[in-house]
């Protein structure tokens, strides 16, 4: 984290050789970003490979992680988090009016 904190500032410093790497083209950004994700995702396999998976409950946790893994990035595209939405939530309770009306500033 040092080191990449000392990059940012360095880059920060000498503005010329950040025009540089923003010059780089985006198909070679992705194309590298898919060549590391496959080199992490292949190393992940390699690991998965000594478990066994005849216990069902590995099997059990493999599957929750796979779906989970699925699962949640679509929920959230479709239910974007809305900021400020709590005090929607508290304002129709009626315990909530009690208790504002009955504090004292």
């Amino acid at each position: 984290m040092v080191i990449a904190g000392l990059m940012l500032i360095f880059l920060g410093v000498f503005t010329k050789l950040g025009a540089v790497l923003s010059t780089i083209p985006d198909p070679l950004v992705g194309g590298v970003l898919a060549s590391s994700m496959a080199m992490v995702g292949g190393v992940a396999i390699a690991n998965v490979q000594q478990v066994d998976l005849k216990s069902s409950r590995n099997i059990a946790i493999l599957g929750f992680s796979l779906m989970v893994g699925m699962i949640v990035p679509s929920y959230f595209k479709d239910h974007p988090i809305v900021t400020g939405s709590f005090i929607f939530f508290l304002v129709p309770l009626p315990p909530m009016h009690f208790t504002v009306s009955s504090c004292r500033i």
